[in-house]
């Protein structure tokens, strides 16, 4: 004989472990901060990111500007679409940020990360990282021609130039060293821009002239070409 059980006052309701999943890894996406906007047309500024780590609940991104913790902000990721929170805190090179999102939407968010997880164990080598390829180390420096240096995110890069999101907004035509490398803005993109170095690189070793710079408080040295002299 099947007894009912007996119903209690106070009923816990059993967390969904689905929720737990958490994706370690690189995911592009972009995000925008609330309190951020450009200062000539007002318009709202995006800038590029990159996963840390994802959960329906909280994200690590490396970001090229990290705002006010307790700010709201707006992201988009490759393979999971728009998620909204605050900011939680700083960390070295980005910020962490709290999930804000009703449980329909943190199921969805959850069930999606999971398929990135096990996308990402079969997932096969993408012919284009022999042309184009994310840095392992995105942070990076823009030394500008008047001696400041800026604090940058690179995308992607090739042996011929690369696509970078700064609070910095050049000119097209203007040049820059990124990194180490002299080279010039070519056109300007949704959350960024994309440069051509002045010499095309070889492949190897092209990450080290590029990214894994942090500004330093001193000014740049001098690394644009001299002109004939007077």
């Amino acid at each position: 004989m099947l007894r009912r059980p007996v119903s209690s006052g106070s009923v816990q309701r059993v967390e969904d472990r689905r929720l737990d999943v958490r994706y370690v890894g690189p995911i592009n996406g972009c995000y925008t901060l609330s309190e951020r906007r450009e200062i000539v047309t007002g318009d709202v500024e995006v800038y590029a990111c990159r996963t840390q780590s994802i959960s329906a609940a909280a994200v690590s991104i490396t970001a090229p500007v990290a705002g006010d913790p307790g700010e709201w902000l707006t992201a988009r990721f490759d393979g999971i679409g728009i998620v909204r929170g605050t900011i939680e805190r700083h960390i070295d090179d980005g910020f962490v940020f709290d999930i804000v999102a009703s449980d329909q939407h943190r199921a969805k968010l959850a069930a999606k990360i999971d398929w990135l997880k096990k996308k990402s164990v079969r997932k096969q080598n993408d012919q284009r990282d022999f042309r184009r390829f994310q840095p392992r180390d995105p942070r990076s420096t823009l030394g500008l021609q008047d001696g400041r240096v800026a604090k940058c995110f690179v995308i992607d890069m090739s042996r011929s130039g690369a696509a970078v999101s700064c609070q910095y907004v050049p000119q097209v035509g203007e040049q820059l060293v990124l990194g180490t490398l002299i080279c010039h803005v070519v056109r300007r993109l949704d959350v960024g821009f994309a440069v051509q170095f002045e010499a095309s690189q070889d492949a190897e070793g092209l990450e080290q002239l590029v990214t894994g710079f942090e500004p330093v408080s001193h000014p740049a040295p001098e690394v644009w070409p001299r002109g004939p002299a007077a």
